[in-house]
């Protein structure tokens, strides 16, 4: 975040405890730049074309789905 600071950064997880631990590592970061949506890749309810990349982390080791979130959201 300190490399790109006009950058705002959306966190999407579904676990309350891994988004306590992101608000807490990004807690130096000012608020305004930051979003938490406490929700599923499936259910997810985010605007296409508002991100101009995603880093993910670990997500296809626990989806039971492939097709149903990557048709949307991943590009290849």
């Amino acid at each position: 975040m300190n490399s790109l600071p006009d950058s705002e950064l959306t966190s999407l997880e579904i676990d309350r405890s891994l988004q306590a631990q992101a608000k807490e590592r990004l807690k130096d970061i000012p608020s305004m730049r930051l979003k938490f949506v406490e929700s599923s890749i499936y259910g997810m309810d985010l605007p296409d074309d508002s991100f101009d990349f995603v880093v993910a982390r670990l997500i296809f080791l626990h989806l039971n789905n492939l097709t149903k979130p990557h048709k949307r959201y991943i590009v290849y």
